[in-house]
């Protein structure tokens, strides 16, 4: 992996998000690839974990936006304002060289009309907030917002919303393949989600939606940003902006 980041070998691959009203690509989640130099490419489960239990996520980030913004450039100069969305762990808030990676894209225009959000995923415990807040403050003030991914997954919860300024809330796979099965938990579970996001006036993003059933369901309880096979696996950079 350490040479991997040092060739720049971390490519993104764009997941489009589609408003299911007018069928527009909004935005994308980057997502991260592997590839290698014998031109295979390694999907993320067999690296990210081992990148995250060592500390290397950081580094790997670096050199993914490289690539996203190279890519902006690239094709999307012409194209309607989009989003793209960059996954980041705790760690990416504990100084500020993601922040001034970012300020410093912003303020040379070099994006255009598009524009950074930041995701963090549920699924690792966030050791101070009052720092996170104070560091995710200065991103805001550059107008990048916060999604908190793996919604109703994992550690804190709905209060990370309260104490992180979060904009949007991912709705996971887990709760959306319940769609249909009414004697599931967890199809109580994405009921609870969606009024909790309404009633904090949040956006929704449902990821892992797989079929047009899942749609109209989402679509009837006001959830219209989906993410997922029904309309578009991960790509790489040329087939996504084509």
């Amino acid at each position: 992996i350490i040479q991997g980041i040092k060739r720049s070998e971390f490519v993104p691959f764009y997941q489009p998000i589609v408003d299911s009203r007018s069928k527009k690509v909004i935005g994308a989640e980057v997502l991260m690839r592997w590839q290698r130099q014998d031109g295979s490419l390694m999907p993320p489960n067999q690296f990210i974990p081992y990148a995250e239990a060592n500390g290397l996520i950081v580094d790997m980030t670096k050199g993914l936006l490289s690539h996203v913004f190279n890519d902006v450039k690239q094709f999307a100069t012409q194209r309607e304002a989009l989003f793209f969305s960059i996954n980041i762990v705790p760690e990416h808030l504990d100084n500020d060289d993601l922040y001034q990676r970012l300020k410093g894209v912003i303020e040379s225009g070099e994006l255009k009309q598009h524009r950074i959000s930041l995701e963090i995923t549920e699924r690792f415990p966030i050791g101070d907030l009052v720092a996170a807040r104070k560091m995710l403050d200065q991103f805001y003030a550059l107008g990048i917002d916060l999604k908190l991914d793996d919604a109703g997954t994992g550690y804190g919860g709905f209060s990370n919303v309260q104490h992180l300024g979060i904009s949007t809330l991912k709705i996971d796979k887990m709760f959306v393949d319940t769609i249909g099965h009414e004697d599931n938990f967890n199809a109580k579970t994405i009921e609870a989600i969606i009024s909790f996001a309404q009633k904090s006036n949040l956006t929704m993003i449902a990821e892992g939606v797989e079929d047009d059933k899942q749609v109209a369901y989402l679509s009837g309880q006001g959830v219209y940003f989906i993410q997922g096979y029904v309309y578009s696996k991960p790509l790489p950079a040329e087939q996504f902006f084509h």
